[in-house]
């Protein structure tokens, strides 16, 4: 609306402007946050709100590739495509979509718009990186080249996953497969892929693999890959690794501890630097009575009604599969099971029943990076019920800080006393008086917590009627009560929370990095470039920021005209110099404590700040 002038202005201007106009000397004073309010609209729906997180980081991928490529003049920036899929993106944010109060065609047409948006994006990236890696050199005869892009300004070391089929099917274990980067093979993880091929003769063509690596700022890296066959008489069929005898299993890496209890299939504790973080009883899923309101829930602590329990053998053959399936386990088979265990990862699933009601846990524990993944499938029956992950941490850790609309809140006085809050991205715990054994918790779509001493409440599921604002209903309703009324949240959903614990856990910048890096992580694609010279690539980080406490949280086209917009946030609390390095010109920049700044690029190197809606900063000030 360029017809109009936003004037940006301070609390201090406000209230005089107020006091001015009003004529009142005395206004009304708040103290504290505005929140919590309509708690139940933090967890209800959360399907759409975990796609809502998943295309919210997708196109936060797409933007910055779609600038680079545009900036370096191998394609269009596609400009309508984006607007498309922003609109889509922020009409799902309306009043009772994404708070999860609507109905059931409101839940319908949400999931079809951020469907919409993310197959725009799909469709987007796709074609972006195509444009970039347009000079790659051909692969070799059986070789599957997979590049990653590190869509971030720093540079990132974490694990890259990816599925992938190679040239030839062989049979269940009748390949091994390898993994090269610059000629020289890295250590990899090849575990079962997304599909189910259960065939003799072509039972693993496609394949999972996982490995670690080193990706500089907004850059790619290839990796190449082989593979031979394995002689029939030599092929082994793998097997489940076996479980310990005892009542525990402990995983010891250079980074951390855990120990999983095999009678209960919770965590008894997670120990950094010979500290316990998490103790016993962590990662259990409970059940709370709730209210049949789409808005509200009970929002104070409460008693749990009831937890989910370890399923017996013969529950958890008929969770997993069914007697048809699993005919090699007639008696049934343990609820508890070592899917994966390699260099880089080990996943244990656990199977745990409560009523019709069900959730297979998956413990993903980093053997390479102290964190820990929860990963969960649930079929959900329940009714007016919340069902939560219960966390129990080190009582040390009495501080707390929820990272909100880029801003870190302490919430350590607010939580203590079990009241339903919220948060954005991650929860950070924290002992005043030590550096050491800080935890957070990175969400990936769920916006809810409780507290109460050392026990933290992450709600997962709740199931009230939809578009319902009725606790007590006359039982004179009959409209109401005479038929069947839809529940929300039904049948099959999933949940995922990461844990970090040592260096990823021990400021607020640093957490602040680690959940962006799980919400848009290292992005491989799988591409077979068609440049016949083979030449030798250069690759070099778009851009990139100095301080470890600054983040390149936006990179796009400018909405008029074009230049280049970048967004940054100071993320530790301090005011900072620093460079903001766009590809290798450097600017030497000023930022204040938790600030956000904007500023514009133009092609002929000039740098300006301006504000959020990218007009120049000194500008509007001279007027």
């Amino acid at each position: 609306m360029p017809e109009i002038e936003f004037i940006e202005s301070t609390p201090e201007a406000f209230f005089k402007h107020s006091l001015a106009i009003r004529g009142r000397e005395n206004l009304p004073v708040l103290q504290g946050d505005l929140k919590p309010v309509s708690e139940g609209c933090y967890t209800s729906m959360q399907l759409v709100k975990s796609r809502h997180r998943r295309v919210e980081s997708m196109i936060n991928l797409v933007e910055k590739l779609a600038s680079i490529a545009w900036w370096q003049k191998k394609r269009d920036y596609p400009k309508t495509d984006l607007q498309v899929a922003w609109k889509d993106i922020l009409f799902t944010e309306f009043h009772d979509i994404l708070p999860g109060s609507g109905i059931p065609k409101a839940e319908e047409d949400a999931l079809n718009l951020l469907g919409h948006t993310e197959e725009i994006l799909r469709r987007k990236r796709a074609e972006i990186l195509i444009s970039l890696l347009r000079e790659e050199p051909l692969a070799e005869r059986d070789e599957t080249p997979i590049f990653v892009f590190n869509p971030h300004s720093w540079t990132v070391t974490r694990e890259v996953e990816i599925d992938f089929g190679i040239a030839q099917q062989f049979g269940t274990d009748g390949v091994t497969r390898h993994i090269f980067r610059n000629g020289k093979e890295i250590e990899a993880q090849f575990e079962k892929g997304a599909d189910n091929l259960m065939n003799n003769s072509w039972g693993e063509w496609r394949s999972r693999t996982v490995f670690m690596t080193t990706i500089p700022p907004l850059s790619f890296q290839r990796f190449d890959t082989a593979y031979e066959a394995v002689p029939k008489d030599k092929i082994q069929i793998w097997q489940t690794p076996k479980l310990p005898d005892q009542d525990q299993m402990t995983v010891k890496t250079d980074h951390y501890q855990v120990v999983l209890n095999l009678k209960t299939g919770l965590i008894d504790k997670v120990e950094v630097d010979g500290r316990t973080v998490l103790d016993a009883d962590s990662c259990q899923p409970i059940v709370f009575a709730d209210i049949n309101h789409s808005w509200s829930t009970v929002p104070e602590w409460q008693e749990v009604e009831t937890k989910f329990q370890l399923a017996t053998p013969i529950q958890t053959v008929k969770i997993i599969g069914s007697t048809y399936t699993h005919k090699a386990f007639p008696e049934g088979k343990p609820p508890i099971s070592i899917l994966e265990d390699g260099p880089v990862r080990m996943i244990v699933e656990a199977i745990f029943v409560n009523g019709a009601s069900y959730i297979a846990q998956r413990y993903v524990i980093n053997k390479q990076r102290p964190t820990l993944r929860i990963e969960q499938s649930i079929f959900w029956t329940e009714h007016d019920k919340k069902l939560c992950l219960a966390v129990i941490h080190n009582p040390a850790l009495v501080r707390l800080e929820a990272e909100k609309c880029y801003s870190v809140d302490d919430e350590t006085a607010a939580a203590q006393a079990g009241q339903a809050m919220d948060f954005q991205g991650f929860l950070r715990f924290s002992d005043p008086l030590s550096k050491k054994g800080a935890l957070a918790v990175v969400s990936h779509g769920t916006h809810g917590y409780s507290r109460l001493k050392n026990q933290l409440r992450l709600p997962i599921l709740r199931s009230p009627g939809y578009a319902t604002h009725e606790i007590d209903v006359p039982p004179n309703y009959d409209r109401y009560l005479n038929r069947f009324i839809p529940r929300q949240d039904q049948g099959n959903r999933s949940a995922q929370f990461t844990f970090l614990f040592g260096e990823g856990a021990a400021t607020t910048h640093a957490v602040t990095r680690e959940g962006y890096e799980a919400n848009v992580p290292l992005d491989p694609f799988v591409y077979f470039p068609t440049n016949r010279k083979n030449g030798r690539v250069r690759r070099s980080s778009f851009a990139a920021v100095s301080a470890d406490n600054v983040l390149l949280t936006t990179l796009k086209k400018a909405e008029s005209g074009n230049d280049l917009v970048l967004r940054v946030w100071e993320t530790g609390g301090r005011k900072t110099k620093f460079n903001l390095i766009v590809e290798g010109r450097k600017f030497p920049l000023l930022i204040g404590p938790w600030q956000l700044k904007t500023f514009r690029l133009n092609r002929k190197g000039k740098l300006i700040e301006t504000d959020l809606i990218e007009k120049p900063v000194r500008s509007r000030r001279s007027t």
